[in-house]
């Protein structure tokens, strides 16, 4: 993996730390750069491929910053909905939360089914773990009677919808003034003025004004979020996209009372990751306050990939973990193909996939796993797949499922591809510009770009040539740590127990 220039041009511009990256939001002392870096990276990469970048390659669920730009309108039927299921009672208010040593702050997305509910595939073992002193707080909503298949399988898991529809509402209520609006746009401007990179104009206002917007949210969502933190008391909160920097207010909230602030790995990172490689500026007490302490790796191969600041300590993937050790052997699995996409070159894409469809004997089948974006777009963006003999849409809710009545993964950049070597799959990666940036060439052997690699590649899933992966001794576990729930365990031992509330 190599990094790229949009993420080196960040950690040198933190390295070099002008004045202008030291501007605060309006009335707050809520710096303006932890809001703006992360939109910052995305419209930089933008600006030079018209495509998606390697900063969220791997990401398997809409965590992290949302992109700058509209939302779509809700009706007003959806509106007065959404307000009835934050001010009506609900079980999974945090109204009803108490005293917790951890706190797991999530996106809510990462899940999976269980006989016992959704389970939160990304944190939902480490809190059970410690079960009686953890707390999963949630930024997706909660129904207040949700359905046994809906249900949260952690009891004690809260959403904190009740909490960000106030702050928007208190957001909305009392806009920044004109001039405090132009100064946050004046401040953007000059940070983008001192990168090497031409960004259009129209996408630095865009990105200003998303700023403007989250920046207000922001700080009214810290005042909604430091009474929960007094009344829990929480000696570490663990922290989902933390290093995005993209919820600096409940960070900071959670810093200035002694919390420790420690993200879990969720999906790919690695040197081009603009969100997990950083300059000598962030470590500053300016920036400091709003940076989690340490990050949890699903092991040391990640940990070696990027420039963290703090403390990197590698844990493991518990739900990988246990359901690789489920899953048959790849030849008594399915006749079945997996490609994953990155809403990446489409109509590439599509060939790719008939082309692998066309090379595999007849009874075997191709599944093609969309992106989490792009699930409900499946049908606009890849039309010559839909209706296609031995090709259907992979609609399972956890891809670890797929993996495990997979034989083979191909696919650009995805957490998924190093994934399916903890299942025992032959893996192929697509040629791009992007495959040098997310894919070791020493891991996973020669691209695939054409119908005459696709035949050699299926000529390895048939068994008719040797496996193109290369497996180092001890690789498999460097990427994975095996043992993931009792290392976390150690963990919050060594590093946590220790700290006073």
């Amino acid at each position: 993996m190599i990094p790229t220039p949009q993420t080196e041009a960040l950690v040198a511009l933190e390295d070099a730390a002008p004045d202008v990256l030291f501007e605060t939001f309006p009335g707050t002392d809520l710096a303006i750069w932890p809001l703006l870096r992360w939109p910052l990276i995305r419209s930089m990469a933008e600006a030079s491929s018209g495509g998606e970048d390697a900063a969220d390659a791997g990401s398997d669920a809409s965590s992290g910053a949302a992109l700058p730009g509209a939302k779509a309108q809700k009706s007003l039927r959806q509106r007065a909905w959404e307000t009835s299921q934050v001010v009506l009672p609900n079980p999974h208010s945090l109204r009803k939360a108490r005293g917790r040593d951890l706190l797991f702050l999530v996106s809510g997305t990462t899940l999976a089914q269980t006989d016992a509910g959704v389970k939160n595939w990304l944190v939902g073992d480490f809190a059970v773990a410690e079960g009686g002193r953890s707390a999963v707080l949630q930024d997706r909503g909660i129904k207040r009677r949700p359905s046994a298949a809906e249900r949260p399988s952690f009891e004690a898991t809260y959403s904190l919808d009740r909490e960000i529809f106030l702050a928007r509402r208190d957001a909305a209520a009392h806009p920044l003034s004109t001039s405090a609006q132009a100064s946050v746009h004046a401040a953007v401007r000059g940070i983008y003025a001192v990168l090497p990179f031409d960004v259009p104009d129209s996408a630095i206002e865009r990105t200003a004004a998303w700023v403007v917007t989250r920046g207000q949210i922001a700080s009214h969502l810290g005042k909604q979020f430091a009474p929960l933190v007094d009344r829990m008391k929480p000696k570490a909160a663990i922290m989902q996209t933390a290093a995005y920097l993209n919820q600096p207010s409940l960070i900071s909230v959670l810093k200035d009372r002694g919390v420790r602030v420690i993200e879990p790995q969720h999906g790919w990172i690695g040197p081009s990751h603009g969100a997990y490689n950083f300059g000598a500026a962030i470590t500053r007490p300016e920036f400091a306050r709003f940076m989690p302490d340490t990050l949890l790796t699903f092991g040391e191969f990640w940990s070696d990939k990027v420039r963290f600041p703090g403390e990197k300590v590698a844990i493991g993937k518990p739900h990988l973990e246990q359901t690789a050790a489920k899953a048959p052997a790849p030849a008594e699995r399915e006749k079945t193909v997996l490609v994953v996409s990155n809403r990446y070159q489409e109509e590439v894409t599509t060939r790719l996939v008939t082309d692998i469809r066309d090379a595999l004997p007849g009874e075997w089948r191709v599944l093609f796993r969309p992106h989490p974006s792009e699930r409900a777009l499946v049908a606009q963006r890849y039309p010559g797949l839909i209706g296609e003999d031995r090709i259907s849409i992979d609609t399972a809710l956890d891809v670890n499922e797929t993996l495990a009545r997979s034989r083979a993964v191909f696919g650009y950049f995805s957490t998924v591809l190093y994934e399916a070597l903890a299942f025992g799959c032959e893996v192929f990666v697509f040629d791009s510009p992007m495959a040098d940036v997310c894919a070791d060439k020493e891991i996973f052997g020669e691209r695939v770009s054409d119908a005459e690699s696709v035949r050699s590649a299926v000529d390895v899933v048939l068994g008719a040539a040797p496996s193109a992966l290369q497996a180092a001794p001890g690789l498999l576990e460097s990427i994975w740590k095996p043992h993931a729930v009792e290392n976390f365990r150690a963990f919050v031992r060594s590093g946590v127990d220790g700290l006073t509330r």
